[in-house]
């Protein structure tokens, strides 16, 4: 099966409690692609405390930075350790639980740089 790795930008933050007024930067790996998984996660209509809340309904503006899809999982795992380790842990704190969060990081141009350069390696 084909995978897609992606890297997003999240600007616009709407939710109660972010530690920093920079925008956001999130790598992840979906079996279709970066518009597709945008869609999915926002088609979320109906939620309880417990749920992830909605890209959307926490950011303004969800921009793709860059995609690689048709690739295998494990070559899409691989790629996403790769960025992440070069990113570094994670640096903010956000009130709301979001899907994907673990991936999440403050973004700023050298992170951004880093995972295309990475990407366009594959």
């Amino acid at each position: 099966m084909n995978y897609c790795i992606y890297v997003l930008r999240f600007d616009g933050y709407k939710g109660s409690g972010l530690s920093t007024k920079n925008p956001l930067i999130k790598v992840g790996i979906s079996k279709e692609n970066a518009e597709t998984r945008i869609k999915n996660n926002t088609r979320l209509e109906t939620r309880n405390d417990n749920d992830s809340v909605p890209w959307r309904e926490l950011f303004g503006k969800i921009t793709i930075l860059g995609q690689v899809t048709s690739i295998s999982q494990e070559k899409a795992r691989e790629v996403e350790g790769k960025i992440l380790d070069k990113w570094g842990s994670k640096d903010f704190a956000m009130k709301e639980y979001c899907s994907g969060i673990g991936e999440f990081r403050i973004y700023n141009l050298d992170r951004e740089n880093i995972a295309k350069q990475i990407l366009w390696m594959l």
